[in-house]
């Protein structure tokens, strides 16, 4: 009887131990490969880069938001937000608002993407992939020399502009010209 009792003890232990493991999350591979990508970018470039987050409407409304990084810092943003008249081939562009912050005027604008570092942007993909959604789907790409172009959330049965996240364009390290 007592063996009996030492057995049950035993597959109990043993089936917490498996369901115990860790929690992956439906991107993990793709973010782990994107990150070290990321990680190797940010030791050539010495943390000081620029990247751009784009956003379109189902309208033809886009706008860019370009976030410039220097030593690990934030310390430009610049927005642009446009449309294009015409149709596809025509490519006549018309500007509905266009501005520029420095270091000073920093965030002094509620338009346009927030003034994050990659690092942020990373920590933010990775806590919205490991969260199960249960109402929509996650999106994850990694399509700027391996580093993170897209993330974000889409619900279930939406019908226009329903992604909810990040979409970044272009990831460029700064030469010292550029800084």
């Amino acid at each position: 009887m007592k063996r009996n009792h030492y057995l049950l003890i035993l597959f109990i232990t043993a089936a917490l131990f498996t369901s115990c493991k860790k929690n992956d999350f439906e991107y993990e591979n793709d973010y782990d490969k994107s990150f070290r990508a990321w990680t190797d970018f940010k030791a050539t470039s010495e943390n000081s880069y620029y990247y751009t987050v784009s956003t379109v409407s189902w309208t033809g409304y886009r706008t860019e938001t370009k976030i410039t990084v220097v030593n690990g810092e934030v310390t430009g943003r610049s927005y642009t937000a446009k449309t294009y008249s015409g149709g596809a081939a025509s490519h006549e562009v018309t500007i509905h608002k266009q501005w520029t912050e420095d270091k000073s005027t920093l965030n002094t604008h509620t338009e346009a993407a927030e003034s994050l570092t990659l690092d942020v942007i990373y920590d933010r993909a990775k806590v919205l992939l490991q969260g199960r959604k249960k109402d929509g789907s996650t999106t994850f790409e990694a399509k700027n020399n391996g580093m993170i172009s897209v993330f974000g959330f889409s619900a279930d049965n939406c019908q226009d502009d329903c992604f909810n996240g990040t979409s970044i364009a272009v990831i460029e390290r700064l030469t010292p010209a550029k800084t």
